[in-house]
């Protein structure tokens, strides 16, 4: 598993990851019919923590008004953290996975006036990008490797 992290035009840095996500796959405490909402499962199922997170921040060098992209949304985690530092900018973030993208759409719903959601492949991030209207971006974040949620 590894991350590339793109924080400029024509700079490419990739790390090699040490760890995997923290997923965690078991019903809410407290609920005794074993019976869950959509939303709650999805949510459980999507807990992540995020791999080399400081240093993804650090080579992203967010401006409040950047517009960035997440090509790999999974849990959230990057991106809610990308989020956090937005004033006026965008994140433009794609899953293929309909369960990843319901699950962050809760998680991070705070931040919908800050975040494009769209369900396609991050290898045609570039002709959605521009359907958009937006001729560049301040950032990309690939965080590749194998969902634990999909296995």
């Amino acid at each position: 598993m590894f991350s590339l992290l793109f924080p400029k035009k024509n700079a490419v840095h990739t790390d090699l990851l040490r760890g995997t996500a923290d997923v965690h796959s078991h019903l809410l405490p407290g609920v005794d019919d074993g019976v869950q909402t959509m939303e709650e499962t999805l949510e459980i199922n999507f807990k992540h923590t995020p791999v080399l997170l400081s240093e993804c921040l650090t080579g992203l060098n967010i401006k409040p008004d950047g517009i960035y992209v997440d090509g790999t949304l999974g849990g959230g985690g990057h991106s809610g953290e990308i989020l956090k530092r937005l004033t006026t900018g965008r994140l433009i973030a794609f899953d293929k996975d309909e369960d990843a993208l319901k699950s962050t759409k809760i998680k991070l719903e705070k931040y919908s006036e800050h975040i494009t959601y769209i369900k396609d492949d991050f290898k045609n991030m570039f002709e959605d990008v521009r359907n958009l209207g937006i001729s560049g971006v301040d950032g990309i974040l690939l965080d590749l490797g194998v969902s634990s949620y999909q296995i």
